[in-house]
């Protein structure tokens, strides 16, 4: 909870045209005599909701308007753009209320009460909208009684080098804040890696024979999407003579048939016991070789050669031949990859070899994509980490992952492993941080329509959160969200004074 009051801002109220003919809250037009009232400033949070509230000194028998911003907290900030809210002051033994239907502009309710008796009480708003209903208290507010008694008890202004950066305009950008808090946080290795498919979810084609490849059609391409069965590649004798897939085909078939004869043969001598159990079972052998190589070779053949199907559903990873390429034999042609579990491979540098058995997940980023993922959320798990280097002076560390859904194999990642627990971090999302030639700095929300930049030492870093080692304390809220926005309006010279009116 930030409390405070501004000595320096108008009333909201005080500039609008109903206003024109104002009066003091004495009942002196202004100017008259003596300084006016300055008003009051609050800013409350609960869960739900943020309360930034402007209202002049309560005096008993005057009227006060209270310039309250309901703001609906989450991942982004939002005005409330509906719903009521009904303000309850609690002072000297009695209890007063007024109730504003809707807000009068967007996030912005005006309800005014009269107080009736003086002393220290508190002022409770209830608001209503469609998804909830929340309640905020200010404690010890004081209700003079009279005008010139809270001019009396008035604290002098005090100069800051706040930015103001008023309601609206946060209103208007994806604007949020953050509580700094103690937490546990965990020493960061950053290094760089790659994502691959797991072995269960990757089959490389191979040729079953000797030919010329050609694609089965014209879309093949790697990153397309492929079926179980759908055929991506024809081989063919291409018209050589021999060491070819045809060539192969005629022999596989002519030594089948030749099997399958001596196998009827030999089924009709081993009832008489012409032949011996030995020369039964030899051939046999040589039938079920011969036949298990002529369905391999004539399996999905047609009249312009034999297609090669996809054994797996999924995309092309990486296609290894040219349309028309000669290929021998057991040559890799093309992979395959389907979507499930991958493995994020880290490579760490050997001097950090001693921190490899204390990793315990990791933050990664992978492509050109701005979107940092936890291992944690992707159901990861450390499968192993090197004992050796892999010929580069790097220790590899294997983490199995569920596939993102947006993330090819094969693309290069910014890994942040985690290990050693750190207890009682302050940390910042990273989206807070502003850089200025090597120099960071966050803008701390001092009350709802105020700001202080302050320059920060940082910590670890996993990608997503930043330890803070000074420049922010424990029970401060900093801007996560539109701080480049806040800075690009200093920089334009466009910041508005703080007293503004709605």
């Amino acid at each position: 909870m930030i409390l405070g009051a501004c000595g320096t801002a108008p009333d909201h109220d005080e500039h609008e045209h109903e206003d024109e003919h104002a009066h003091n809250a004495d009942g002196s037009h202004p100017g008259e005599h003596g300084p006016e009232l300055e008003p009051l400033v609050f800013t409350l949070y609960t869960e739900k909701t943020e309360l930034f509230v402007e209202f002049k000194p309560l005096v008993v028998g005057q009227s006060s308007r209270f310039a309250a911003h309901f703001t609906k907290l989450g991942e982004v900030f939002l005005p409330f753009t509906e719903g009521s809210v009904t303000v309850t002051l609690e002072a000297g033994g009695t209890t007063v209320s007024a109730k504003a239907d809707a807000p009068s502009s967007v996030g912005i309710f005006k309800p005014e009460v009269v107080p009736t008796k003086s002393g220290i009480g508190r002022l409770i708003f209830d608001v209503t909208c469609k998804e909830y209903t929340d309640r905020i208290v200010i404690e010890n507010v004081m209700v003079f009684p009279t005008a010139e008694d809270a001019l009396a008890s008035a604290e002098p202004e005090v100069a800051g080098a706040t930015i103001p950066y008023l309601k609206e305009q946060q209103w208007k950008i994806e604007f949020a804040t953050v509580l700094v808090q103690p937490s546990d946080f965990q020493d960061v290795l950053s290094v760089g890696g790659e994502l691959r498919s797991t072995s269960a979810n990757q089959s490389v084609i191979s040729a079953p024979a000797s030919g010329i490849v050609r694609f089965a059609s014209a879309g093949i391409a790697p990153g397309v999407a492929v079926n179980d069965g759908q055929a991506l590649l024809v081989l063919s004798g291409g018209g050589m003579a021999e060491g070819n897939i045809d060539s192969e085909y005629r022999k596989a078939k002519a030594e089948f048939d030749q099997a399958t004869a001596d196998m009827e043969r030999a089924d009709a001598l081993i009832g008489d016991k012409i032949i011996s159990q030995k020369e039964y079972w030899e051939i046999k052998s040589r039938f079920e070789t011969a036949q298990v190589k002529y369905n391999t070779l004539g399996a999905g053949r047609g009249g312009e050669g034999l297609r090669i199907a996809s054994p797996i559903g999924g995309f092309i990873r990486n296609i290894n031949v040219t349309q028309g390429q000669f290929v021998e034999a057991g040559q890799p042609l093309m992979t395959v990859t389907r979507n499930g579990r991958m493995v994020l491979v880290a490579q760490v540098p050997q001097r950090d070899a001693q921190r490899l058995p204390a990793i315990t997940g990791a933050n990664f980023r992978a492509g050109s994509s701005a979107t940092v993922y936890n291992t944690e959320k992707l159901n990861g798990k450390v499968l192993a980490y090197g004992r050796g280097t892999n010929g580069g002076g790097l220790l590899p560390v294997s983490i199995e992952v569920d596939d993102p859904g947006n993330v090819m194999p094969g693309a290069f990642a910014d890994v942040w492993l985690k290990s050693a627990a750190i207890p009682n971090a302050l940390v910042v999302p990273v989206s807070a941080l502003i850089e200025e030639q090597g120099t960071y700095s966050v803008y701390v929300q001092v009350e709802g329509e105020a700001v202080e930049k302050r320059v920060v030492t940082l910590g670890a870093n996993d990608g997503l959160i930043v330890q803070v080692l000074s420049g922010v304390n424990s029970g401060e809220r900093v801007v996560s969200k539109g701080a480049f926005q806040i800075k690009l309006a200093t920089m334009s010279g466009a910041m508005p004074a703080h007293g503004h009116e709605h």
